[in-house]
């Protein structure tokens, strides 16, 4: 079973990447499924204005949303050997909050979400909810919450995790020091995986793709490098007609040598205005 992340999720993702990037010219780093998932629980439990904000935001109705969600789910119960991917939800409601058992019951099957009563007066209930993410991210992310507003009344966590092996490896001995083109022109040396082989790649005049695959080609990683040093707002701007689909299709075996860098991501953002300037004010 192949495993596809909807494509309003990416339409979606795209969006609220330009809107991060109006704001900031660092790095940043969204997870449209992770998003469009939490958007989706958050749609399932809403109605009337609020609901209609959400659905809008999102570009999708809540009902096509849950049925996307288990699908997607589905897809993950058989996986490759070499690869491993969690993505969890959890709903954490306010020790006092009438109980909806059709909704929880909802979130259970269509988003294989815990549900959990807590009091957010309490330190304790950030530890509660860090240890969660602790425990579904392999202890990758271990602070996911610094504080929360003791009269919250629902808290809606979602936490991914993926670990895969390739189906070409890097091999180590061939790691070598090399000049790297950061988004501002300056060059700078790093430690670069390399290696030569065939890959499936593309290129125009403003960008070029290349699809390395893990183990049995299930999952993949998509490399979009541009011709010219950009920032990444500027790297969006020329990203964002090419659609996922519209590269894949244009991708064509090619041999040739890859030097790639390692990289580590930590990033964290409060979302809050960017997705009430994307409709979602209603909801806040």
């Amino acid at each position: 079973m192949a495993v596809l992340i909807p494509q309003t999720h990416l339409e979606f993702g795209s969006r609220f990447l330009q809107q991060l990037l109006r704001r900031s010219e660092e790095n940043v780093f969204v997870s449209p499924a992770s998003l469009g998932l939490a958007l989706g629980m958050a749609a399932a439990g809403a109605s009337g204005e609020t609901l209609a904000a959400i659905e809008h935001t999102l570009g999708v109705d809540a009902t096509v949303a849950t049925k996307r969600a288990k699908r997607l789910f589905a897809s993950f119960d058989t996986l490759p050997p070499g690869v491993a991917i969690e993505i969890a939800n959890s709903l954490w409601a306010a020790s006092g909050l009438p109980s909806s058992p059709p909704y929880a019951a909802a979130m259970r099957e269509s988003y294989r979400a815990e549900v959990r009563n807590v009091d957010f007066g309490r330190p304790e209930t950030i530890t509660l909810i860090n240890d969660w993410v602790a425990r579904i991210t392999h202890g990758q992310i271990r602070s996911a919450v610094d504080q929360i507003d003791p009269s919250s009344i629902l808290a809606l966590v979602n936490a991914t995790y993926f670990h895969g092996l390739w189906e070409d490896p890097f091999d180590a001995d061939d790691t070598v020091d090399h000049d790297f083109t950061t988004g501002s022109g300056g060059v700078t040396r790093v430690r670069l995986m390399a290696k030569s082989a065939s890959f499936e790649y593309a290129e125009d005049s403003d960008l070029q793709a290349i699809r390395l695959p893990y183990k049995q080609d299930r999952f993949s990683l998509l490399v979009l490098l541009p011709r010219k040093p950009l920032s990444p707002s500027g790297f969006h701007d020329i990203a964002s007609p090419y659609s996922l689909e519209r590269i894949m299709a244009v991708l064509g075996h090619r041999r040739g040598h890859l030097r790639m860098p390692k990289f580590g991501i930590d990033y964290a953002a409060d979302l809050t205005a960017e997705l009430q300037e994307m409709g979602m004010g209603r909801a806040f």
